[in-house]
């Protein structure tokens, strides 16, 4: 699937794994659920740290795929 030029209404990002001690880098290194809706669907994506990838004015485009699990 592919999703062209599209405007994104939400972006949020989540810890996906334990805490991590300083010396690893901390939580903002760690491995975090990142989030985007567009048009009320909602694509998600891993990345390590907390940057966010896309801001407000911004547009996507992006190619997807199902994971194993449907999901």
């Amino acid at each position: 699937m592919h999703i062209e030029k599209a405007n994104f209404e939400e972006y949020k990002a989540f810890l996906n794994e334990n805490s991590r001690p300083p010396s690893r880098g901390g939580n903002t290194r760690a491995w975090h659920q990142h989030r985007i809706t567009i048009a009320g669907e909602v694509y998600s994506f891993r990345a390590l740290g907390t940057k966010q990838w896309v801001y407000k004015n911004d547009t996507v485009s992006f190619e997807w795929e199902w994971d194993t699990s449907g999901k």
